[in-house]
């Protein structure tokens, strides 16, 4: 299982035709041709080049170093960049950066391998917890509404008398 999960800051790095993209998506696979790729796209290290592996089981340490056979046959790119805000969705999980955007590589990667990151909020369970808050909030504005009321009332009634 090729499935790897970033700890900490920082992207893989990928090659679509002549663009590099970053991705935290660590769903590879082994194309026909032995490249390792991420949604189609091949996965690079350092320094651009696609990582290629054979047939073989393939391992990959905590650093990101691939391992098949015991043998290392590449290393991971992972990069992060000063200014993270200034990359561009493409989808697919992938983002592009402007040339002008300091990058900075990660020497020492915690890549955890049979793992995939995943967000942590689950859309349905958030969506039914607002809308009790909200009914909770309406009911409160509601009691709110009728006690401003009733005061009403009761300063009005006491001052006729």
């Amino acid at each position: 299982m090729l499935d790897v999960a970033l700890a900490g800051d920082g992207y893989f790095m990928l090659r679509s035709n002549d663009q590099t993209l970053y991705t935290r998506n660590g769903q590879f696979s082994r194309d026909a041709d032995g490249r390792l790729t991420a949604s189609g796209r091949a996965v690079t290290d350092m320094t651009g080049a696609e990582i290629r592996v054979g047939s073989g089981q393939i391992e990959i340490t905590s650093d990101g170093i691939l391992l098949e056979g015991g043998a290392p046959v590449g290393r991971l790119g992972v990069i992060d960049f000063v200014d993270r805000s200034r990359l561009r969705p493409i989808g697919d999980g992938a983002f592009t950066a402007p040339e002008d955007v300091e990058a900075i590589a990660v020497d020492r990667p915690m890549v955890h391998q049979r793992m995939i990151e995943a967000s942590n909020v689950s859309t349905g369970t958030e969506m039914v917890a607002m809308m009790a808050a909200l009914r909770r909030a309406e009911a409160g504005q509601r009691i709110a509404s009728t006690y401003d009321d009733l005061m009403g009332r009761a300063i009005t009634a006491f001052g006729q008398a």
